[in-house]
């Protein structure tokens, strides 16, 4: 883990509205580093804000904001909503058979 500071939000238009991600640097082993966060809207983060960057040792740029970037959080969604189709679709399985 390092720290880090938020240097920029950039934007981007969905069909949901705007989406906003934030553009972090970090410093590890004497090198500087740039990352890009998950995108949200509203934005939580704004430019200057300090932040815990976790990144992989072998590399460096591989990065996300501890505690704000949702790839964990997708990872999790995907496994709790394949979780809970499964009872559903055996319900289903069950009323077509009968």
């Amino acid at each position: 883990m390092a720290q880090g500071v938020v240097v920029d939000i950039k934007s981007r238009s969905t069909s949901d509205g705007l989406t906003f991600y934030p553009v972090y640097q970090y410093e590890t082993e004497g090198m500087v580093c740039q990352g890009k966060g998950a995108g949200r809207s509203p934005m939580p983060l704004k430019q200057g804000d300090r932040i815990t960057v976790c990144y992989d040792p072998r590399r460096p740029q591989r990065s996300y904001i501890k505690g704000y970037d949702s790839r964990v959080y997708r990872a999790l969604s995907v496994c709790f909503g394949v979780m809970g189709a499964i009872p559903i679709l055996i319900c289903l399985g069950i009323a077509l058979l009968s």
